[in-house]
């Protein structure tokens, strides 16, 4: 009735087994940084809800991301990304990146509607995220998709605060989809996680860095993901309607100046 927790750092396996395993062979369990059952089974999850052919969890928001960039980007290659994302995301960008000579150009939000003239040949990856955090600023994902792949570059969105549930950035031509799923997909504020979502091909680039990186998800941590996705979308129909409730009511407040709400025309149009 429910998902077992597996947890184990080791799994026992014949030599011939283990070899095959680390050629690639067939998929199996030897080691968790590798692969945990308990893990796979919270991928398997974001991945369908997603629409996506493979997902790969991890410690946190900040390791995915992490993990994407290192899994699509080399020294010298270039970074297009909206300036609004979210703050780590911002700091990672400028404060690690910098260090592992990977250039990154930030677009204003002003300026979305020009964000193909920012791409150049050296831009790898587009980072985007919709609705942002903290602000709610929605983007139109589908044209700035189609603006970064008419230039051959692949585009990442930040999917955290939509969730799956009223947003699947794959639909809209993104390459990867990235969660902090500390936030809306676990729910009770007691796991760190993230998580990305892409094509079989995509995935598989990312997870080669990801286990050599080492940024994995302790299995007790992926149950408790399971756990609060089981929930997903009756949470975010009420926060949905809690906040639309708070917003109308804050907009009449004589002390209040101003509401970020995405149903208050926060939306650009590309």
């Amino acid at each position: 009735m429910t998902t077992e927790i597996v947890q184990a750092s080791v799994f026992a396996t014949s030599v011939q087994e283990l070899k095959d395993i680390a050629a690639g062979k067939f998929d199996g369990y030897m080691y968790t940084r590798y692969a945990n059952p308990t893990t796979r089974a919270a991928e398997e999850q974001i991945a369908k809800l997603e629409g996506a052919e493979d997902c790969i969890v991890s410690a946190s928001g900040q390791a995915a991301m992490f993990t994407a960039v290192l899994a699509t980007c080399r020294a010298g290659d270039e970074i297009v990304a909206m300036q609004d994302l979210y703050g780590g995301t911002l700091k990672l960008l400028s404060e690690v990146l910098s260090g592992l000579a990977i250039n990154v150009t930030l677009v204003p939000f002003s300026e979305l509607p020009r964000f193909a003239e920012y791409l150049s040949d050296k831009t790898r990856l587009a980072i985007l995220e919709s609705p942002t955090n903290p602000t709610l600023r929605v983007a139109d994902l589908k044209a700035l998709c189609t603006q970064a792949h008419a230039r051959g570059v692949l585009t990442l969105v930040d999917n955290t605060f939509a969730t799956p549930i009223f947003q699947q950035p794959l639909s809209f031509g993104a390459d990867i989809v990235m969660h902090s799923a500390t936030k809306y997909l676990g729910g009770h504020s007691d796991v760190s996680a993230g998580a990305l979502c892409g094509s079989r091909e995509l995935m598989a680039r990312c997870r080669k860095v990801h286990i050599l990186a080492g940024g994995v998800l302790d299995p007790h941590a992926s149950y408790l993901l399971i756990r609060g996705i089981k929930t997903l979308s009756i949470r975010m129909e009420r926060a949905c309607d809690n906040a639309r409730q708070l917003a109308e009511a804050l907009t009449h407040h004589p002390q209040v100046s101003r509401v970020y709400y995405p149903g208050m025309g926060a939306m650009v149009s590309i």
